[in-house]
């Protein structure tokens, strides 16, 4: 093999490591020999890397990483390691066998190493194999010219999860002649991915109803599980869900509705998939275009007080998603079509006739107390002397899980004697007239009832009241909603305590602090106790309070908290704060125009339809009010919520009311803030100079005043302009200086949006290649954080870099990727770029007539839309053009761009996809 150049390759690169399996064990058994025979495989490795032109970086023990411009010449050197290494005699080692992996990416450079989750996936891939194996990503597959194999085959080993990365892979094993082929399954992690919970309680008495789900849930597309408050249904969709993990290759997913009113349904949706924003068309549509291709099972928990909401989505879900399966819970069926309702019964109750332990046992209501009890009371056990009590208590109960969750720690206090005793007293009281067709469910209530006039006064009153948080609550925020009149703020936590001991709130271990919650029904029951003692306002009030208070706080933080932490902690409060905003919104519009206002970075920058859906809400309460400081802060909060979603004319128009109304207030921090919105809308507009003057003014403010992140905005307001007008140099100057900012206040938004830029510049610039790596890295960012709208620009960006390199299969590939992410994401503009760029490679790969169709259809959405194309893409537009005016005649040219501004969206899309 002819000797190549070895040198650091830089961008995309493909890595090759190894390492030798069970080599610490051999190291303790042949501790004389080891050195000599790893000195010699460090000499064949070498020989074989460098050989085919590779970059050995870094050895840390017996493992080796080396760095190759091609993946055609890391597996030449894995395939020709191999083969040195199986010639070798090893024996008096006991053998040594050596593991492969190939992975290629875009990595960062520094002092002769890598970094990235480039090499972070290759290592994870070398653990999945063994000794002698050769495992290949689909990345570096892809990119191995089939010619180059020669004898050798990819074998493709299916789709596996590597530990710390969430997606599935598509690995592949070199095999080649010589080699061995047969190897025990990977080493990956077994997990599907989801977000079921890790740890679910054991099912008890339920094996029969659980087989029977499973099955249901292979036959129908839609199954209800339906049944009485309290019955069992989440704690059976959860194994449920558990128990079929490995049939859905693209997850189990758990969606909670419980905390949610109607019109949240569909956010908390998509929500559970990352989606969070949408730039035009509804947020379901953007759910189910993600879904498409996906093989899941969705469980869509408590649907019974937004039935309609929830079965419109599932219904949207089912129809455009045909691999997804929906398993969904609710007291009532959801009368969706195809639906299968599958009714949970009651658990298990023993005859009368049963007094015996081993016959009360085989009872899944008795088994579930036996287990409850024994939690609380560990000397307790089902035994002949207490059997036909415990008979007599579950029958009393109706079988119902959650009333013998609640019952059964009464243990503690009560002997099973008194527990029975206690029992039949209160139900004789409450049932004694008519029961409702739904008797289960009254049942439940009365032990609800009865677990409440347990209870002291205190309890009571603090159970009423901290059912007024939808989404759980921590310490703090009990002690300043629900103490005061009745009991002092030290009292909170000993009555947190014994509320949990008692069943009726569940505490839930967070990262920072414990939080609490209540099970739904038992939540139910005391907002209905709250309504009865006439304080649900006065509380709510506090709440929504509270809450104004925690957003200020964030508010003011904002300007210098690193933006994970300021974020987290909001979101952990989302639910209330749509609760607290509901309640002020119907009694204290002055109050929820203020909460509003303070949750306006919050808003734009991690919920923006959420934000969205409260700027309609809201709308009435400032359009027939004079000027203030609140009515100010929600056109402000609406231009920012706008800019996130790309709605440009509304951001502008509603940043134009925010400056006319901060400066009739005086308000200069304001009106700059306001400013700034309104350059961003300008400029992406195309009316540059306006929105540069009304950022520059913006950015003379905040430099004033000192708010850094602030300042960071401006500045990237600003980049923007100077890219647009050509001036490279400024606009680097001002990206450089608000990614410092940014970087120092750990804003990991803001890093992604000005790497992204960067390689704008050096786009506009010609060095395609720095652009490419600065793309991709804002790219790596934007996947992580889930941030798909930016995940498209750049998917667009990435593109036309490519198309610059010449690089074009990889260039349509790209584009591809980024017309279907437009789609997902519902975006006019980044739909018409990402058809542009696969009109350009069409026109360059001489597919002219498709092009030309391609670029009329651009041509005139770009009218109807009213945008401008940005340097790159203009750039790209003019080298398309022209190659299409050599290749086409000037008559067939016009006809082709005529007959493309008369296409559909949906079929220019289609021969975007067919290029």
């Amino acid at each position: 093999m002819r000797q190549l150049e070895r040198v650091a390759p830089a961008g995309d690169v493909t890595f090759l490591f190894t390492d030798i399996e069970g080599s610490t064990a051999r190291w303790k058994m042949y501790p004389q020999d080891m050195p000599e025979r790893l000195r010699r495989h460090d000499e064949l490795l070498r020989a074989a890397i460098e050989r085919s032109g590779g970059f050995v970086f870094k050895t840390v023990g017996d493992e080796f990483c080396a760095a190759f411009p091609s993946p055609d010449l890391a597996i030449a050197a894995a395939v020709e390691a191999q083969r040195l290494l199986a010639a070798e005699d090893w024996t008096c080692v006991g053998g040594l066998r050596v593991r492969m992996a190939v992975h290629s990416g875009a990595v960062s450079e520094r002092d002769g190493d890598y970094f990235g989750s480039t090499v972070n996936r290759v290592a994870r891939l070398l653990a999945a194999g063994h000794g002698g194996q050769i495992l290949i990503s689909a990345d570096a597959a892809q990119g191995i010219p089939p010619q180059t194999l020669g004898a050798r085959e990819l074998r493709d080993l299916g789709r596996h999860r590597l530990k710390d990365f969430p997606e599935l892979e598509s690995i592949f094993q070199l095999v080649a002649p010589g080699l061995p082929e047969m190897f025990p399954p990977l080493r990956t992690v077994a997990e599907r991915p989801g977000n079921l919970p890790q740890h679910v309680q054991a099912l008890l008495g339920r094996d029969q109803d659980a087989r029977k789900l499973r099955e249901r849930i292979g036959e129908h597309r839609l199954v209800t599980l339906a049944g009485a408050g309290g019955v069992g249904k989440t704690a059976l969709a959860l194994h449920a869900g558990s128990e079929v993990l490995e049939t859905y290759e693209d997850g189990v997913w758990l969606a909670e509705l419980a905390p949610v009113d109607a019109r949240a349904v569909d956010s908390t949706l998509a929500a559970i998939f990352g989606i969070t924003s949408v730039a035009g068309g509804s947020i379901i549509d953007a759910l189910c275009a993600q879904l498409r291709t996906k093989r899941a099972l969705l469980i869509v928990d408590n649907c019974e007080h937004v039935t309609h909401a929830a079965a419109a989505a599932i219904a949207a879900i089912l129809r455009q998603c045909v691999h997804v399966r929906i398993l969904a819970t609710s007291r009532e069926p959801l009368g969706v079509e195809g639906e299968h309702v599958y009714r949970l019964p009651v658990l298990a109750i023993p005859p009368e006739s049963a007094v015996t332990a081993s016959v009360v046992r085989e009872y899944g209501a008795c088994e579930l107390f036996e287990e409850r009890a024994r939690a609380h009371v560990p000397a307790f056990r089902v035994t002949d002397a207490n059997a036909k009590l415990v008979a007599q208590i579950c029958r009393r109960l109706d079988g119902i899980a959650l009333a013998i969750e609640l019952a059964a720690p009464r243990l503690k206090v009560l002997t099973i004697e008194q527990l029975a005793q206690r029992l039949a007293e209160r139900f004789r009281l409450l049932t004694g007239g008519s029961r409702t067709a739904v008797p289960h469910h009254q049942t439940l209530r009365a032990l609800i009832a009865w677990s409440y006039e347990l209870l002291s006064e205190n309890e009571r009153v603090l159970l009423r009241r901290t059912a007024l948080f939808p989404g759980g609550w921590t310490i703090g925020a009990a002690v300043e909603v629900c103490a005061g009149d009745t009991f002092e703020e030290w009292d909170i936590l000993d009555h947190l305590t014994t509320l949990t001991d008692k069943s009726l709130i569940v505490s839930d271990a967070g990262e920072t602090e414990q939080r609490y919650r209540m099970l739904e029904s038992t939540r139910e029951f005391a907002l209905e106790r709250l309504d009865e003692t006439g304080e649900r306002d006065a509380v709510a009030r506090k709440q929504a309070e509270y809450f104004h208070a925690l957003a200020t706080r964030a508010d003011e933080a904002w300007p210098e908290v690193p933006a994970a932490s300021w974020i987290a902690p909001l979101d952990a409060e989302l639910d209330n704060f749509r609760a607290a905003l509901t309640w002020c919104s119907r009694v204290d519009r002055a109050l929820a125009l203020t909460l509003f206002g303070e949750l306006e970075a919050f808003w734009w920058d991690a919920q923006p339809v959420e934000g969205k859906r409260w700027i309609d809400e809201l709308r009435a309460a400032v359009d027939t009010q004079p000027p203030s400081p609140h009515s100010a802060r929600y056109w402000l909060a609406g231009s920012g919520i706008a800019l996130s979603l790309a709605q440009e004319k509304s951001a502008a128009a509603m940043a134009a009311k925010a400056i006319d109304q901060y400066e009739v207030l005086g308000d200069v921090h304001g009106t700059a803030a306001a400013r700034r919105c309104y350059g961003a809308a300008q400029i992406r507009l195309g009316q540059i100079e306006r929105g540069e003057a009304a950022a520059s003014l913006a950015l003379e403010a905040f430099r004033a005043s000192g708010n850094k992140r602030l300042i960071a905005l401006a500045l990237r307001t600003l980049a923007t302009a100077r890219i647009l007008l050509g001036d490279l140099e400024s606009a680097s100057m001002r990206y450089r200086e608000a990614l410092a900012l940014s970087q120092a206040l750990q804003d990991e938004r803001g890093v992604q949006i000005i790497c992204g830029n960067l390689a704008e510049i050096e786009a506009c610039a010609g060095d395609y290649d720095q652009a490419l790596l600065h793309g991709k890295e804002a790219l790596e960012i934007a996947r992580a954080r889930r941030d798909w709208v930016m995940v498209c620009t750049l998917l667009i960006n990435v593109t036309a870099y490519l198309f610059a390199l010449d690089r074009l299969a990889e260039a349509r590939a790209v584009a591809r990727e980024a017309l279907n992410a437009a789609g997902e994401i519902q975006s006019d503009i980044h739909t018409v770029v990402a058809i542009q760029h696969l009109a350009a490679v069409a026109a360059t790969c001489g597919d002219a007539e498709r092009a030309a169709r391609l670029i009329g259809y651009v041509d005139a959405e770009y009218a109807r839309l009213e945008n401008v194309r940005e340097p790159t893409e203009a750039r790209e537009y003019e080298r398309a053009m022209n190659v299409l005016g050599t290749r086409l005649p000037a008559a067939d040219l016009e006809v082709n761009l005529c007959a493309g501004a008369l296409l559909s969206a949906q079929h220019a899309k289609s021969e975007a996809l067919l290029t």
